[in-house]
């Protein structure tokens, strides 16, 4: 936790020293970029389906994802070109787990996990604004690649051990509302919906968020994010919710 709350500080170090170069960026531009580091507190529960129909369900808080994290990196950036808008969302996650009670039918084993989960998106389109009222429109991709090992052990004997590698590509709309509040204080509402069949089933992704401006190059973004998907591929299947509280720092440049 004292790791977190070190990069918190950092980078609202960072943004205390950006007040005095905002005061000289008072002119509006054409371009509007935002860059937006976060974290994301997420549990998660679903299940893990493997070709030979063997179901693993889990279900973890956030607490226990942190407890086998080994290493997350979560980025975002918007940028705006008069009525044109662009966005790119970016998670990286490692995760491992070892000693665990293997799935129901399976007493006398134990399981080691090993996951690493790359999540691209890649969206564009149209902004308009009506008075306090921002609204944003696009479309893009998504791309998943997802890499499992799982190794099952009868008394510290590797009894099974199998491992998932896919790439997973499916189309994605999303829309955007945010809305001025007061001076510098916004509130703004994502959903989007994906896959149509094409790889996944169904992307459901949606935001809660508030947006605090500090200075016209820095804010702070505090909200709730769930996102659920369905994927079936001819190696595995995958039912999963995370949600979770996110935490972001933006830069405008």
């Amino acid at each position: 936790m004292h790791k977190i709350l070190s990069i918190v500080i950092l980078i609202l170090f960072i943004a205390s020293t950006s007040q005095v170069i905002a005061q000289k960026k008072s002119v509006k531009k054409d371009w509007e970029i935002e860059a937006v580091p976060y974290l994301w507190y997420a549990g998660l529960d679903g299940t893990l389906t493997k070709y030979d129909g063997t179901a693993y369900p889990f279900e973890a808080s956030f607490s226990d994802v942190f407890k086998n994290l080994d290493f997350a990196f979560m980025f975002e950036v918007s940028a705006k070109y008069k009525k044109l808008c662009f966005s790119t969302d970016f998670n990286y996650i490692k995760l491992s787990r070892e000693n665990q009670p293997a799935p129901v039918g399976y007493p006398y084993l134990t399981t080691d996990l090993q996951h690493t989960e790359t999540d691209y998106e890649f969206t564009a389109g149209y902004t308009t604004e009506l008075k306090k009222l921002e609204l944003k429109f696009m479309g893009g991709a998504k791309i998943v690649s997802v890499s499992t090992k799982l190794d099952a052990y009868n008394n510290s004997t590797l009894f099974k051990s199998g491992t998932i590698e896919e790439t997973i590509v499916d189309p994605i709309i999303t829309a955007d509302a945010k809305y001025g509040i007061s001076k510098g204080f916004y509130g703004a509402i994502h959903l989007g919906y994906g896959g149509f069949g094409v790889n996944s089933e169904r992307i459901i992704d949606s935001k809660i968020m508030f947006q605090k401006y500090f200075s016209q190059m820095f804010s702070v973004r505090l909200g709730y994010r769930y996102l659920y998907t369905k994927i079936k591929k001819d190696t595995y299947a995958t039912d999963i919710s995370k949600g979770g509280f996110v935490m972001g720092f933006g830069f405008n440049f």
